[in-house]
């Protein structure tokens, strides 16, 4: 039987949710304190202002901080110099269950040393020459890993996925898609595109996007008729909890360069 305190934070979230918007990150960071049961949680979340973040994982304003910090550190530089037309912008759809810690633990580990073969395979082949020499493909990836919640039948399942940038170093698409889909064989389960535009500019807008996936705060579900819902109290607290527990290397990885 809920407590009078459990009855208000519930009452609280459903009038946040009818005028909060989800693309507000102020309004998101009240409702996600409004609905964790950590009063730790709560008042770090509470007190977290421009001039002093939380860094939590689950506040959607320090998340947009950190995926600058990533875009700015990491990524910009990793594919500084490297050929646009030998880029492309990777998604991989890797499994869905009811079970947030188990999927992410196979995203992890299971899943991702399934892609560390595949990359290494790749590698290997000695399909080109260089003055002569067989060389392997110098594939390389700077990737994100994350959890979008979805709705069936009532229930929250998690649509655990890969948003990678892919340096191919001559490697056809087609090949790489190929290696993927036989792993992962769902239909639209793999996605490749050219990174947008012909420009510089639109590499750094999608080096931007792959810095904010590793630290988005989604707390929304999309509904059939396209418009998001927030989730509820009790799903947006075991999804906050088990995002500050997951620890800040979970979410991105690189595979190919510096022999990672």
């Amino acid at each position: 039987m809920a407590t009078k305190l459990e009855t208000m934070r519930r009452g609280i979230h459903r009038d946040q949710r009818r005028g909060t918007s989800s693309h507000d990150p102020y309004g998101t960071k009240d409702l996600v304190a409004t609905s964790v049961t950590d009063a730790s949680l709560r008042d770090r979340l509470g007190a977290c202002l421009p001039r002093s973040p939380c860094w939590l994982a689950c506040c959607p304003l320090c998340s947009r901080r950190k995926g600058s910090r990533y875009y700015r550190q990491s990524l910009r530089k990793a594919v500084d110099g490297l050929p646009m037309t030998e880029l492309r912008w990777v998604t991989v759809n890797v499994l869905e269950t009811a079970d947030l810690e188990d999927g992410s633990f196979k995203l992890k580990h299971t899943e991702h040393e399934a892609l560390k073969h595949i990359v290494s395979k790749l590698r290997s082949e000695a399909w080109l020459y260089v003055n002569g020499n067989p060389r392997g493909y110098q594939v390389r990836m700077w990737g994100a890993r994350e959890v979008e919640p979805l709705m069936q039948d009532g229930s929250v399942i998690w649509k655990f996925h890969w948003h990678m940038v892919v340096y191919l170093d001559g490697l056809p698409a087609e090949r790489l898609a190929k290696e993927l889909r036989t792993r992962w064989p769902g239909n639209h389960a793999v996605r490749i595109d050219k990174v947008r535009g012909a420009s510089p500019q639109s590499l750094q807008r999608s080096l931007k996007k792959l810095g904010s996936y590793p630290v988005k705060a989604r707390f929304t579900y999309l509904r059939p008729d396209g418009q998001r819902e927030w989730l509820s109290a009790e799903v947006v607290d075991q999804l906050a909890r088990w995002m500050v527990a997951r620890g800040s290397r979970w979410s991105r990885f690189t595979l190919g360069s510096r022999g990672k």
